[in-house]
């Protein structure tokens, strides 16, 4: 049986309708490369922490290093694209996770566990990552900042040790 025949011209039509429906409502924008913007167009990724997340983390895909370094601070910028394009020039990122994000209670940081997904050039083997990043809200911008990146043990590990007792411990 000749799949092509039995639908017709004017069904095939809407099973590929359908497939770019599902491909379109399961992509978000920054993951395709363009920054989530509303009608309007004024508004910024840096001003929602999810939206800031996957902006930052898109950048990374797409090797567009100086972008992704307007989310660190202004004197770690430079470090971040030299890096990135020296000792890292043959690195490529494939894909991101977000996953467990916790922010305080203020609403002004957060703590944010992301897995990365890489391949060095020309080895091309599938590497993984955890990191855990500590993203912090200027409260005069209302841009959301990334402030550090460390691996799960050093973070851990900074955590214990800025742990007060208190008394009674």
């Amino acid at each position: 049986m000749n799949l092509g025949k039995s639908l017709g011209r004017t069904s095939w039509y809407w099973v590929k309708m359908a497939i770019l429906g599902i491909i379109l409502s399961t992509t978000s924008p920054s993951s395709l490369g363009c920054s989530a913007t509303s009608g309007d167009g004024l508004s910024n990724p840096r001003e929602s922490l999810p939206e800031a997340l996957n902006d930052f983390h898109a950048h990374l895909l797409w090797a567009r290093y100086s972008e992704a370094a307007g989310y660190l601070p202004v004197q770690e910028q430079t470090a971040f694209i030299s890096g990135h394009n020296d000792e890292l020039s043959d690195v490529r990122y494939t894909e991101y996770q977000i996953g467990q994000v916790n922010l305080n209670y203020e609403g002004d940081e957060a703590v944010v566990w992301v897995t990365l997904t890489w391949f060095r050039e020309p080895d091309y083997t599938i590497q993984y990552i955890q990191l855990v990043e500590i993203w912090r809200l200027d409260e005069e911008t209302e841009y959301w900042w990334l402030v550090e990146r460390s691996d799960p043990d050093t973070y851990e590990a900074n955590l214990e040790q800025s742990t007060v007792a208190l008394p009674g411990d």
